[in-house]
């Protein structure tokens, strides 16, 4: 019997704990030589934290959204876009673990970003502590050190 609920305990605290995602290798000077002329790239990270970790985030590029389905943490998304200044969104996407509480969709942050041709620009998602989304440009070094740690999820471009 005791090694009935050990075993029990042990299978519900595995369910529990909160997965490492593999370390991703990316090789930045490959990426930057893949940026057509005249073009800049950007990289949306979404690193753990635990404000808001069980929120989608649906994120746009100039009101236009760069997937169907929401932004979980530990990923990112990289996109081709035009050097100029682009228009960075984000919204909570509604879901049944959220949905009692209609703080997260009242924030609809956004934030301009002058992309450079040839660059690579970095923008952190992050979570208020209500849970809504928060958007932040981060330098090259940070944005790297993040992407590092999550998982692509698409790469979309203009």
């Amino acid at each position: 019997m005791r090694i009935l609920i050990l075993a029990i305990a042990a299978l519900v605290l595995a369910a529990c704990a909160t997965p490492q995602p593999p370390r991703t290798h990316v090789d930045w000077q490959a990426e930057r030589a893949r940026i057509p002329h005249g073009d800049a790239m950007l990289y949306v990270v979404r690193p753990w934290q635990p404000s808001g970790h069980r929120n989608l985030f649906r994120i746009s590029i100039d009101g236009v959204p760069l997937m169907g389905g929401g932004m979980p943490v530990r990923s990112y998304l990289s996109c081709m876009v035009a050097s100029a200044t682009i228009r960075v969104s984000a919204q909570a996407v509604p879901s049944v673990r959220n949905i009692r509480s209609g703080l997260p969709f009242l924030a609809q942050p956004q934030l301009t970003v002058a992309t450079r041709a040839g660059e690579i620009a970095f923008v952190r998602v992050g979570a208020d502590a209500e849970g809504g989304p928060t958007l932040t440009e981060v330098d090259a070094e940070q944005g790297r050190a993040l992407a590092e740690h999550a998982r692509k999820l698409a790469v979309c471009g203009h």
